[in-house]
């Protein structure tokens, strides 16, 4: 397993408490379930809940045996300006994407920079909905001898019909 960024479960913790609160070992579960393969140890999790508690980023209710963190307000108010540098990391990545694509003469690059830019304008994930073995196939075709204008030409036609499909049903709400 690839090692996670340092100072990453600092603020998974706080995006999870920001949807419900939880005991340190319902974080470490959800972690686990939310990227299908990283379970945080006890030893990296509850130093780092007392750390944010120190720091009024949460705070922790004794219920019987178990301990309940929440996100307080200055938690979330670090939230909000964690997501403006994400949001500024990504534009300076997207630079970096087409200015590298020209260079280069590589339009991968440059899709890789407009879907970038759709996040950035739309403040969605991106492939929130693709299936993985969808994304596994694309990796395959990436690593293949295919034409890549054709792959590309088969995803903006898919793009097209789910755009048809999102119009229809905007009809009938």
């Amino acid at each position: 397993m690839e090692k996670i960024p340092r100072g990453v479960l600092k603020y998974l913790i706080l995006k999870l408490l920001d949807e419900k609160p939880d005991t340190g070992y319902g974080i470490i579960s959800r972690i686990e379930k939310k990227t299908g393969f990283w379970k945080p140890s006890t030893g990296s999790i509850y130093p780092l809940l007392e750390n944010l508690t120190n720091n009024g980023l949460i705070e922790k209710i004794e219920c019987g045996s178990r301990s309940i963190y929440r996100l307080t307000d200055k938690g979330r108010q670090a939230l909000e300006e964690i997501n403006r540098v994400k949001m500024e990391m990504l534009e300076k990545i997207r630079n970096a994407h087409i200015v590298l694509a020209k260079i280069f003469d590589d339009p991968d690059l440059l899709m890789v920079a407009r879907r970038i830019d759709e996040k950035i304008k739309r403040g969605i994930p991106i492939f929130a909905l693709i299936p993985r073995d969808l994304i596994d196939v694309l990796e395959k075709l990436h690593e293949s001898n295919v034409d890549k204008n054709t792959v590309l030409a088969i995803l903006e036609d898919t793009k097209r019909r789910l755009e048809t499909l999102l119009k229809e049903a905007d009809k009938y709400e």
